[in-house]
């Protein structure tokens, strides 16, 4: 389920980024086409000087073109990637504050079985028995709900036996 969630943010925040650069492409294209270049008058008449006025001329009519698409097109993108990480740092925050929703994607199910986390030293690891057994100091009866020592496979202590 996780996995799920996961993939589905994943392709919102594609969406998302998609959408955001398009607009401003869009957004980029519609100023371009309100600021319109001025075209230069060629005036000359030898080859080098209408090769340059015609090479300027193009520059300067396509210049707001590029500029505008692309500004629209670099802002857009950039905008959109702030506020999917804004919207993602924000929800890690939420998750891992206490009182949060439970059963959020980030949260993972406590074993109930485990109560101290440390490593197993010679001792073994102090837990709650999941299932009923006996104890391999005393031999006495483990039930379910039990404290218990766990130290290896098949040698499990009651409480008493530590």
């Amino acid at each position: 389920m996780a996995r799920r969630q996961r993939s589905l943010a994943s392709e919102a925040a594609d969406a998302f980024f998609r959408l955001g650069s398009g607009a401003g492409l869009v957004i980029g294209l519609f100023w371009a086409l309100d600021h319109p270049a001025t075209p230069n008058e060629c005036t000359g008449t030898s080859s080098d000087s209408l090769g340059k006025c015609m090479g300027d001329t193009l520059w300067t009519t396509t210049q707001p073109y590029l500029l505008g698409i692309g500004g629209g097109l670099l802002g857009g993108a950039l905008l959109a990637l702030a506020i999917i990480l804004a919207v993602r740092l924000l929800t890690r925050a939420l998750r891992r504050t206490p009182g949060a929703e439970v059963g959020a994607a980030d949260s993972r199910p406590i074993r109930p079985a485990v109560i101290s986390a440390s490593v197993a030293g010679p001792r073994g690891r102090s837990m709650i028995a999941r299932y009923p057994g006996t104890c391999s100091g005393c031999r006495s009866t483990i039930r379910t709900g039990d404290r218990i020592t766990h130290v290896g496979r098949q040698n499990n202590r009651c409480a008493a036996c530590g």
